[in-house]
């Protein structure tokens, strides 16, 4: 494994600098978390005759999303390529309203844009924009197609893309609006069996950091808000991706109650929202910690499993 005796001194010291500073990463850490809790939260803001525009809103997240934001009095237009689920979403909505379903395929910039011109005139201005459709492949890179890959691509990053491009300018002229997307953890820890998936969300995850900085640049008060969801319990493939090839330490979350802490960020304007914070540690280890010690912690977790 290394040429010489330096080399494997050098490892160690290496090894050793990143050891002692583990305890001080994690204290740091964890006063900023309880800095978090005991600070008071921001009130709700009242979304009452707001319009929100929400993609993927037929099924699992968006459309639990879609029903606790419509118990706020606002306006939802509910945009998925499933037109039956988008109607059933409808259907199940409780509060009475001007509610409305479109159908498109969000990685196709043409019916995004025919879908916020409709939007637009039969509801009024986006207030509110839930870019929340995502698909996720798992297949390993080594396995996935060129045709699947530009549709994961599509749908999980252009289409973000696409819709704020779409609504942005309205809200500046405003000067308010609010722009959220459905990120995941994994736009910030990679997900082995799910590249392209991971390229997705570290790229919607990066773009959004960036954009929000350019908001406060121009001085503009258009707000910006990442969900960064842990797995969900939301379709049959994907939890046999979870068992069958990721072992997770946490059962994957109820759609359920992300859903319900989703919508509390988006009423607080929070600009991430990590469901649960509990994973704020993980991405900061991440983050910090250099190559060589993720590789050490990937070996041992191939050496348990194999011996599991």
């Amino acid at each position: 494994m290394y040429k010489n005796k330096l080399d494997t001194v050098k490892y160690y010291v290496k090894f050793f600098l990143i050891a002692i500073n583990i305890p001080l990463i994690l204290s740091l850490v964890g006063i900023a978390t309880v800095i978090k809790v005991l600070l008071p939260k921001r009130k709700f803001k009242d979304i009452t005759d707001k319009v929100v525009l929400i993609t993927g809103g037929g099924n699992g997240l968006g459309r639990e999303i879609s029903l606790r934001l419509a118990d706020k009095k606002c306006k939802l237009a509910i945009v998925d390529i499933d037109e039956k689920a988008a109607k059933e979403t409808l259907s199940l909505v409780k509060s009475k309203g001007e509610h409305r379903t479109y159908r498109a395929d969000v990685s196709d910039f043409a019916q995004c844009q025919s879908v916020v011109r409709k939007v637009e005139e039969e509801m009024g201005p986006v207030d509110i924009l839930i870019s929340n459709a995502g698909i996720m492949p798992c297949i390993d890179f080594v396995d996935i197609s060129m045709d699947q890959v530009e549709k994961t691509v599509g749908v999980n990053l252009m289409s973000s893309l696409y819709f704020i491009k779409l609504v942005m300018d309205k809200m500046l002229e405003r000067n308010s609006g609010h722009i959220v997307c459905t990120s995941s953890i994994g736009g910030q820890i990679p997900l082995p069996g799910g590249s392209v998936y991971t390229l997705t969300k570290f790229g919607l995850t990066g773009f959004l950091e960036a954009f929000r900085v350019e908001l406060a640049y121009l001085n503009k008060s258009v707000k910006v808000t990442t969900l960064q969801p842990y797995f969900l319990k939301t379709n049959q493939e994907i939890s046999n991706f979870i068992e069958n090839k990721i072992d997770l330490m946490i059962p994957a979350f109820d759609v359920d109650y992300v859903a319900s802490e989703a919508v509390k960020g988006i009423l607080r304007e929070d600009k991430v929202v990590t469901i649960s914070n509990e994973f704020n540690i993980m991405i900061y280890l991440f983050k910090v910690l250099p190559p060589f010690i993720k590789d050490f912690v990937l070996y041992l977790g191939k050496v348990i499993k194999k011996e599991n």
